[in-house]
């Protein structure tokens, strides 16, 4: 063990019967100095159980209760196991429980942190796994925000910056027109009968002066506006030609009739309206007209009897003075035609009639609000 004080030698301590004083005063102050030195944590002893410092000293034996924070403890007896310590100044420290997969510790201004896992935002995908957490983009949707790709031949990246290719515009090529590409603008090129102009940001797209009607049997109705021609498809030579002063039927190149006219523009006439009536086949055994099947001819195809109404003007509209409805009995059933209660046929409140034969018509037409006339092969 150190010595903690130099002991004097005997012959300085005792002279024979009688001590010096001096020498006791210093041997007295050599034993207060080691004394002190012991109690110092700097100088003292150890106790660490090696020579000359003393046995170790038995935290379980030799010290009771809990060693304080200020002590260099910890102020508790026991933690969570798999708990994290918090410090709390001069407090004991204080523990969270253990984290379950995917927590980790996350600071709260003015407080102690807390165990939280991480929230994905949209396109984000987080995976918590035992001591892992797994953050993944989601591909981008037009409806989801997300990690995308792009095609090298339509853009190109470089250090984050997308940058549009030239040609990103495809050529698009239809009946003669076509969408040409030059650095991120196109021309628009009409197709067969189609002019093209352009200003700024508007293009105007308008009929060639020579108008093609493309159906095999065209009908217009109402007002029409055209240019100079008006020509048959299969037949240039054959054209209806608007002059500034005449309109020209031409058929084979030669001109066969001719119309003038004072005014000196593009002619805008009235073409009547004309097509066959729509024929609708019914095999029910019963049936109440509809709008529908104004201006029609009703086939009555059935090998028993058929029964057709009339409804009122209440219920189904048909225009007074513009609406006829033929019947033709094709079927071997007899077709009988009613009024509804309320409506008049030839001249009886709901009157009727029956086609008279198979392969017979006859034609109902509507001649006020609710009253109609069938005339024909019926009775």
């Amino acid at each position: 063990m150190t010595s903690w004080y130099t002991r004097q030698a005997s012959a300085n301590i005792a002279n024979g019967n009688t001590a010096d004083a001096d020498d006791i005063d210093l041997e007295l102050d050599a034993v207060k100095t080691g004394i002190d030195n012991s109690m110092n944590s700097s100088t003292g002893h150890a106790h660490d159980g090696t020579a000359d410092n003393g046995p170790q000293i038995s935290l379980t034996a030799s010290v009771t209760g809990t060693l304080g924070v200020t002590n260099g403890g910890t102020g508790a007896a026991t933690f969570t196991d798999g708990g994290i310590l918090l410090g709390s100044g001069t407090g004991a420290f204080t523990v969270t429980g253990q984290p379950t997969n995917g927590q980790l510790l996350i600071g709260s201004t003015g407080v102690d942190p807390v165990l939280a896992t991480l929230t994905a935002g949209e396109g984000i995908d987080i995976t918590n796994g035992t001591g892992t957490v797994t953050i993944l983009g989601e591909d981008a949707t037009t409806s989801n925000k997300g990690v995308a790709s792009f095609v090298s031949a339509d853009f190109s990246v470089s250090s984050g910056a997308v940058s549009l290719g030239d040609d990103v515009v495809k050529d698009i090529s239809t009946d003669s027109g076509a969408v040409t590409p030059a650095t991120h603008t196109f021309t628009i090129a009409g197709g067969t009968g189609i002019d093209t102009s352009g200003s700024g940001d508007t293009v105007t797209l308008a009929v060639d002066s020579t108008v093609i009607q493309t159906g095999d049997d065209p009908q217009f109705g109402g007002t029409v506006t055209v240019g100079q021609d008006i020509v048959h498809l299969a037949d240039s030579d054959t054209k209806i030609r608007f002059t500034n002063d005449k309109i020209e039927f031409q058929a084979g190149g030669t001109t066969f009739l001719e119309l003038t006219e004072d005014t000196a523009d593009d002619a805008t006439f009235n073409v009547p309206v004309y097509a066959f009536p729509k024929v609708i086949e019914d095999t029910g055994a019963t049936n109440t007209l509809a709008l529908t099947d104004a201006n029609t001819v009703q086939r009555m195809n059935r090998g028993t009897a058929q029964a057709v109404t009339i409804p009122t003007n209440a219920s189904v509209a048909f225009t007074v003075d513009e609406t006829q409805i033929a019947f033709l009995q094709q079927g071997a059933g007899a077709v009988t035609i009613t009024g509804d209660t309320g409506v008049t046929v030839n001249g009886t409140s709901a009157g009727s009639v029956t086609i008279n034969a198979q392969y017979k018509s006859c034609l109902a037409i509507k001649v006020a609000t609710d009253e109609w006339i069938i005339v024909g092969d019926a009775s």
